[in-house]
């Protein structure tokens, strides 16, 4: 699943510019242009920068499925344009908190909470300007308010760990 939501990220990313290697420095200043993006270019560029390194890089280990990354599963109502830029955007955010988190600890922690927080800012951002709601990340939203979204990413974890 994780190739698979990753691949298609990439093919959709892939006319946004020019694939390199991706070092450290180079994902994080990435990060720091999805936190605060000024124009659609840049966004693009840095998107697959974090996608990419994320997928190369041994120092970080992302886990996306059907649990994490449940907004990609649904029907957000908008045209296949808008839903497709939502879900890549959303996905590339749900890496770049993953990715900030264990390249600042060091550790390949894959709860999902990271991620989810910066998917959470950005779906915020995305809800106001195209009118849509996500039913999946209201239910996140909702956890974090009541202080148990890092302990269902968590819970998650460990289901993953059982399945194998």
């Amino acid at each position: 699943m994780k190739k698979l939501l990753l691949t298609l990220c990439l093919t959709f990313l892939a006319t946004t510019g020019v694939f390199a290697v991706t070092g450290r420095q180079e994902v994080l200043d990435a990060i720091a242009v999805l936190e605060n993006p000024t124009d659609g270019e840049s966004l693009s560029k840095a998107m697959s920068v974090v996608i990419q390194f994320a997928q190369e890089s041994p120092d970080v280990l992302i886990t996306i499925s059907r649990e994490s990354a449940p907004w990609i599963f649904e029907d957000l109502k908008l045209s296949k344009e808008n839903t497709d830029m939502v879900n890549s955007l959303l996905l590339a955010e749900y890496v770049a908190g993953m990715v900030k988190y264990q390249l600042a600890t060091g550790t390949m922690d894959e709860n999902p909470y990271e991620g989810w927080l910066f998917v959470i800012r950005s779906y915020n951002q995305l809800k106001e300007q195209l009118g849509f709601t996500s039913p999946e990340l209201e239910d996140f939203i909702r956890k974090e308010a009541e202080g148990v979204l890092k302990d269902y990413g968590q819970t998650l974890v460990e289901q993953h760990k059982e399945k194998k």
